[in-house]
């Protein structure tokens, strides 16, 4: 397996764009608002009150999906993508990160960044963590005919608490919630630095889940929002491309991505037996 090269050494950028078809309604919620005139819960608007999926939350969909992904792959799924997201305590480099050596220079020296990298899962070497930047940048999602707006799909819905103690609604437990139906759709932007071809393979496998409906995006899933499908083209930049003035790079065909889709398997397969693999 090749090694991840430091973000200071540019060697390529992989660039998926595409189109994010909701299925569903979608609930992308801005926080509970204090106007009277708001729903309790609305969605991620512009300046123009047209809807927006922040590239925060969409990049956070795909890590989650990834990491459900990496962990299903292995008996000991921590290798693969750890816990740390949820409790700093188990994150799978704490104890490296903590040296005080480490913490000196480690992402500076590359002996002491190369014990760090060895010492991330799978997951965080993509996707990052609060010691290690990520390879993943994604831009907001934003309406692909934005001017063809006029607000008709946003909706409001209503929804209740229940007290799962008596079977009820609980007090207070009324609320509603603004959802944009399924018509709009939006566009992405999403570049990858410097990945291995299984790290490449990883966002595909993380499309496809996303496609079949093993994960959705937004809030309010379990009551049917958030499905979503994909459609995407991927290209490549390298170095070598940009310093002979090819700013467009190559369109990566079927049977590259295809390609990719099989290194992950073989990168897996180093991370779960005996950890990364020079």
């Amino acid at each position: 397996m090749t090694m991840p090269l430091r973000f200071e050494r540019f060697s390529r950028t992989v660039h998926i764009e595409g189109t994010l078809h909701p299925e569903t309604p979608l609930h992308v919620g801005a926080g509970r608002s204090l106007d009277v005139l708001d729903p309790d819960s609305p969605i991620v608007k512009d300046p123009f009150h047209r809807p927006v999926i922040p590239g925060s939350s969409f990049r956070g969909v795909l890590r989650s999906t990834a990491e459900m992904l990496l962990r299903g792959a292995s008996p000991e799924g921590e290798r693969l993508a750890c816990l740390g997201v949820q409790d700093m305590d188990l994150l799978c480099c704490k104890d490296v990160a903590e040296e005080e050596e480490i913490k000196a220079r480690g992402n500076t020296d590359p002996v002491l960044f190369r014990r760090l990298l060895d010492a991330c899962c799978f997951a965080c070497r993509v996707f990052g963590n609060v010691h290690m930047a990520s390879k993943v940048r994604v831009a907001d999602l934003i309406l692909a005919e934005p001017d063809s707006w006029s607000g008709e799909y946003l909706r409001n819905r209503d929804g209740i608490r229940i007290d799962r103690r008596t079977g009820t609604v609980a007090t207070g437990g009324k609320f509603d919630y603004e959802i944009v139906a399924p018509v709009p759709t939006f566009a992405f932007s999403i570049a990858l630095d410097n990945p291995t071809e299984g790290e490449l393979g990883l966002m595909l496998a993380a499309f496809d889940a996303l496609n079949l409906g093993v994960a959705g995006l937004g809030g309010k899933r379990a009551a049917g929002l958030g499905r979503v499908r994909l459609i995407w083209s991927v290209r490549e930049m390298t170095a070598e491309a940009l310093l002979r003035g090819d700013a467009e790079g190559a369109l990566l065909d079927e049977e590259r991505l295809r390609a990719c889709r099989n290194s992950l398997a073989a990168e897996l397969k180093g991370f779960s037996s005996c950890g990364p693999a020079s």
